[in-house]
């Protein structure tokens, strides 16, 4: 169905997310961010509470990974969900085993990666080698790059359709009085 990435730049700190998928629209249900705090993708069966609920528990100063706890304990449906979450110094990642095949993730240090509904294995491996090999392109280009690869190394078994990509700062926007 999609495969996502979540990312930190870790020269100017941004924070970036990137997904793609055969169904129409799918940012709007599908990612979050905002600057200083993070970024977060749900896929497989979403469940778009991951969104507001994980940018809410950054802003309480919970970590990606205890976020990731608190809301996967509230999933009425963990087994099928496939949630990627990015703060300023986490990651954290999280693939059911009732995600539909293949379904894999891949974390590196300030990015993960992942696929499920996937033509073949490896969409997620491929997409991380992507990012590492742009290390000096501009964040979003990087997280294109990423799309792309995993794209080539087989997408979504039913074809591409949508995609949506957001950077936010890596420090909180600034509030007007």
């Amino acid at each position: 169905m999609t495969f996502s990435i979540v990312a930190r730049c870790s020269k100017t700190g941004e924070m970036g997310v990137a997904l793609q998928s055969h169904w129409f629209n799918v940012g709007r249900e599908t990612v979050w961010g905002s600057a200083g705090l993070g970024v977060i993708a749900t896929q497989s069966f979403i469940e778009p509470a991951y969104g507001e609920a994980g940018l809410g528990l950054f802003r309480q100063g919970v970590g990606p990974a205890a976020a990731l706890q608190r809301l996967l304990a509230q999933d009425a449906q963990p087994e099928k969900s496939q949630v990627l979450m990015l703060g300023p110094d986490e990651t954290a990642v999280h693939t059911g085993p009732g995600c539909i095949p293949y379904a894999e993730h891949a974390p590196s240090a300030g990015v993960v990666c992942a696929a499920n509904l996937m033509a073949r294995p490896g969409v997620p491996a491929a997409m991380l080698e992507a990012l590492e090999r742009l290390a000096d392109a501009p964040l979003a280009e990087r997280l294109l790059g990423a799309l792309n690869a995993g794209e080539a190394a087989g997408g979504d078994l039913r074809g591409m359709q949508s995609a949506v990509i957001l950077v936010v700062a890596g420090e909180p926007a600034a509030t007007w009085a």
